[in-house]
């Protein structure tokens, strides 16, 4: 360091003391060791955040696929598939009489299938019976008994079948309250508004785990008149 002297031009060196240039190095130093801590420890705690969010991410995933383990399981509890047992072989006489001789006040429909019936049996059960008119075959047979042993909380139960020498029937529980279609669409198919959008995808939902179902027990040609149940 240098310094003036009064009066004179010519600088006259001084001697910095020693400890003085010690503690400004020592200072120095220190302050790069905080630094250096102070991003020491930043670095780690964005090592320790990152692992975090990892461990939680995993966690979720991990819950996710109990969730849907556990959702597969109950779903193809409902789907179990009884065996190939007979269905039931309803008679001519027996399904004429319920129908009180096919009496058209007791017509609740028409489909794919023919004309739907409401009829009461002997034991006192409602049903509903499709009727068509058609040549018999052991191939009507093999459907009913197939459409039968699909049991689905969404699918209304085939109770049996008649054929006789002109005409063939479906047996069904009978719902009250008609199919999804008759909840959509009027007599001329025009859309209905008697259903919310919350009800219409709870419907595709459901309809959507039937076909998964019973797409792996039944041919597709076979679930086309297949009934599904509206609650």
């Amino acid at each position: 360091m240098y310094y003036y002297k009064e009066g004179g031009d010519i600088p006259v060196p001084t001697i910095t003391p020693y400890s003085s240039y010690e503690d400004a190095k020592n200072r120095k130093h220190r302050t790069q060791v905080i630094a250096a801590a102070g991003a020491g420890a930043g670095a780690a705690l964005l090592v320790a955040m990152a692992l975090t969010i990892v461990y939680l991410c995993l966690m979720h995933a991990k819950r996710s696929a109990r969730r849907t383990s556990a959702a597969t399981a109950s779903s193809s509890q409902h789907c179990e598939e009884t065996s190939m047992r007979k269905q039931r072989s309803f008679t001519f006489n027996e399904l004429e009489q319920a129908t009180a001789s096919f009496n058209q006040k007791n017509i609740v429909g028409q489909g794919g299938f023919g004309t739907v019936y409401k009829g009461l049996l002997q034991n006192g059960s409602l049903v509903a019976i499709k009727r068509r008119f058609h040549q018999p075959s052991q191939h009507f047979i093999q459907q009913a008994m197939n459409i039968g042993s699909i049991q689905h909380k969404h699918i209304v139960k085939l109770r049996g079948y008649c054929q006789d020498a002109h005409q063939q029937m479906l047996v069904y529980d009978y719902f009250p309250n008609s199919n999804v279609g008759f909840h959509l669409y009027d007599a001329e198919g025009l859309p209905l508004g008697k259903l919310d959008i919350q009800q219409r995808l709870s419907i595709a939902l459901d309809a959507a785990k039937v076909f998964t179902c019973a797409g792996t027990t039944c041919p597709a040609h076979e679930l086309q008149n297949k009934q599904c149940s509206c609650g």
